[in-house]
């Protein structure tokens, strides 16, 4: 594993996997949902991630060998770089690959290419919420280099018919994204809601479509972070352990 020089706001963290992220702090930082959407991935040749950041979801997959090639689509230059330099550090140079695009404009050389597309994008209207001061944490949590729908017809463009598309998104705009992925031709397939606990509501989705997918959706179990004690669940643990969730979340 390569040595990596620090800048001003950065760190270095061992994560999941035994990989190695540089972070920067004044951006959005590695947290339970980039896990959970790493763990809902499918196996496949090819994938793509729509808002890559950092670049830890891509990692985490290319890590456990769930695809042979990932292209990480990434607005800012910034988070492109040490995208970049993260892909360097964990010495995954022939597996990832980032794409510094707008996913609003991405070339048609792109399109059809992927057996999954996967991405959180930003769930906040860029007219609500507390606008951050910083701009990449600003663009990253709200809609301001692209919306839900612009999300939608991204992926659609990019996967393959009959490929598989995920998104983790917030309960409260699970309308706007079903409506969104109908109209890109993604048919809602299966929806797990993550709970941090059972006394607490759905604190994020993961929601996963497919192009061209007939009607038919799965509602999995709720996946439970921790229980009544305050201890991890053990379908957390095992999605800790063994880097994707249990079967019995999957449609039977």
């Amino acid at each position: 594993m390569q040595q990596t020089q620090l800048k001003e706001h950065e760190r270095l963290d061992r994560i999941n996997d035994r990989l190695s992220l540089i972070q920067n702090t004044t951006h959005l930082t590695f947290g339970t949902d980039a896990l959970l959407l790493a763990g809902a991935l499918p196996k496949g040749e090819r994938a793509a991630e729509l808002g890559a950041g950092n670049g830890v979801v891509s990692l985490l997959a290319a890590s456990r060998g769930n695809f042979r090639r990932i292209d990480g689509f990434e607005l800012q230059k910034g988070a492109s770089e040490l995208f970049e330099r993260n892909i360097a550090l964990n010495a995954l140079e022939q597996r990832v690959f980032v794409e510094n695009r707008d996913i609003r404009n991405i070339p048609a050389e792109f399109h059809g290419r992927y057996d999954c597309v996967f991405s959180n994008p930003p769930y906040m209207r860029a007219d609500t919420g507390k606008h951050c001061a910083v701009c990449e944490k600003q663009t990253a949590r709200h809609e301001m280099a692209g919306g839900v729908s612009d999300f939608c017809l991204a992926a659609s463009a990019l996967v393959r018919y009959g490929g598989e598309v995920i998104f983790v998104y917030r309960p409260e705009r699970i309308c706007d994204l079903v409506e969104a992925m109908r109209r890109a031709g993604i048919e809602p397939k299966r929806i797990t809601a993550v709970c941090s606990d059972p006394v607490h509501a759905p604190s994020m989705l993961l929601v996963s479509g497919r192009k061209g997918g007939g009607m038919g959706l799965f509602f999995s179990p709720v996946f439970y972070i921790e229980d009544t004690e305050g201890h991890k669940t053990e379908d957390y643990e095992y999605l800790m352990r063994e880097g994707h969730f249990h079967e019995r979340y999957l449609r039977p």
